[in-house]
């Protein structure tokens, strides 16, 4: 049996007076919020670490690491109904939900929630026909949800995207996988989506909502009542792409098209972090995990975007991975530029600050979101450019399209249409 939180409190603060049961009464009747029920839960591991083990001579970022990763799998594991417990009660169920991670089916799509205690709810991955749970993740061990739009599609859906925290496992001890199912933004027939007892007091405006819509609400509220949390979406101030989608004239996209090796996809450059998808592996790259960005092989038409993240955004123990994503159209390079300065993702001394900040959708946000401006009021672009030009002209000092023998013929080529792509071929740069 799984040790509880209340042990482990009662434990380290065992000869403290009245201060161990003002502990556990802030813990058990949630007098506090959900971070700092987590706070007291850690600070309560702590001590006992401390007094089992005394001062360690290791480095504080070694010393953090187990502490961080048994508190995460701490949260999977311990819960009074059980991951899988079928006598949890069940407040929404829509059928015939298509998923395509953890699994590609179809399944029932269920929020359920423990009365006697708040912090245990579940989203849960039902049997289409059957009372067997296929998948479930804890509500405290969400870390963000996402609610975008499907692109490319004629028919208007929605793609949902809950992502685990860092570090979170499942009851069985395998890590976390992300969740996610898409919704057509039609209305569906009345018994496909069901509430069967209500997050709030009623479904408002149901014969207006979609089943994605519908499903928003009570996702949203659900998440809101711990830990607090609100769906992801797109915003405009953050980025919108400038290419027109020719399947709906006069609507923003928000989606950039990439390449991940052969693997296509979608970035999204979210107000929390930015987002790959859809196929597995999604990948969320949230602003403390982001070590720094680059821009390479800036061509006529196309770039690079390089991403240098870590897999986990608390602490310092992960290495840096750098991913490459390829073939984006350089109509969305000023918009995804200004959207890393605005976030100060270029620079990777600005890495430890970001992570020592916490990003949530339902904090205040900064005072204006402008971009900054380069010292000499030169873009990235501009740069790029510029440098590209320089690399240009050093390759046709020595190249004579003509085949003869005199010299400087062609030199004024790369500014006329076509140049850029052959110096492409030749030599690519990087651009931080």
């Amino acid at each position: 049996m799984a040790r509880q939180p209340t042990d482990t409190i009662a434990e380290a603060f065992a000869g403290s007076g009245t201060l161990s049961d003002r502990v556990l009464a802030a813990y058990r009747d949630r007098k506090v919020g959900f971070s700092d029920v987590e706070l007291l839960r850690d600070i309560a591991e702590h001590i006992l670490m401390l007094k089992g083990e005394g001062p360690s001579s290791e480095p504080p970022s070694k010393k953090r690491k187990l502490p961080l990763v048994s508190a995460a799998q701490d949260r999977s594991v311990f819960a009074p109904n059980g991951s899988h417990d079928l006598k949890a009660k069940v407040y929404f169920e829509c059928k015939d939900v298509s998923f395509t991670s953890p699994a590609r089916k179809k399944l029932r799509l269920q929020f359920v929630r423990d009365d006697s205690d708040m912090l245990m709810g579940q989203i849960r991955l039902m049997h289409p026909t059957e009372d067997k749970v296929e998948y479930a993740v804890r509500r405290e061990d969400v870390d963000q949800f996402f609610y975008l739009p499907v692109p490319d599609k004629a028919q208007r859906q929605r793609q949902f995207v809950v992502m685990p925290l860092p570090g979170s496992v499942n009851h069985d001890g395998t890590p976390l996988e992300p969740i996610v199912w898409t919704m057509n933004e039609l209305k569906g027939k009345a018994d496909l989506c069901t509430q069967h007892t209500s997050l709030h007091e009623k479904f408002d405006n149901t014969e207006n909502d979609t089943i994605a819509s519908l499903t928003l609400g009570e996702l949203d509220h659900f998440m809101t009542e711990v830990p607090s949390k609100a769906a992801v979406q797109p915003d405009d101030n953050e980025f919108a792409s400038a290419i027109p989608q020719s399947h709906r004239k006069g609507e923003k996209a928000y989606h950039v098209k990439v390449y991940k090796g052969s693997k296509e996809g979608y970035l999204f450059f979210l107000p929390v972090g930015i987002i790959f998808g859809f196929k597995k592996p999604i990948q969320f790259f949230s602003f403390a995990s982001i070590d720094s960005t680059a821009f390479t092989s800036v061509l006529q038409r196309t770039f690079n975007l390089v991403i240098t993240a870590r897999e986990s955004s608390v602490g310092e123990e992960g290495e840096a991975k750098a991913n490459e994503f390829s073939m984006i159209d350089q109509a969305d390079f000023a918009g995804i530029e200004a959207y890393i300065k605005r976030h100060e993702l270029s620079d990777a001394s600005m890495a430890k600050e970001r992570r020592a900040k916490v990003h949530n959708v339902n904090k205040p946000k900064g005072e204006n979101g402008e971009t900054h401006e380069e010292p000499n009021g030169e873009s990235e672009l501009a740069k790029a450019e510029a440098e590209l030009q320089d690399a240009e002209d050093e390759v046709e000092e020595d190249y004579d399209p003509s085949g003869g023998e005199s010299e400087g013929e062609g030199e004024e080529s790369g500014d006329e249409e076509g140049g850029a792509p052959d110096v492409g071929k030749e030599e690519e740069e990087m651009y931080d």
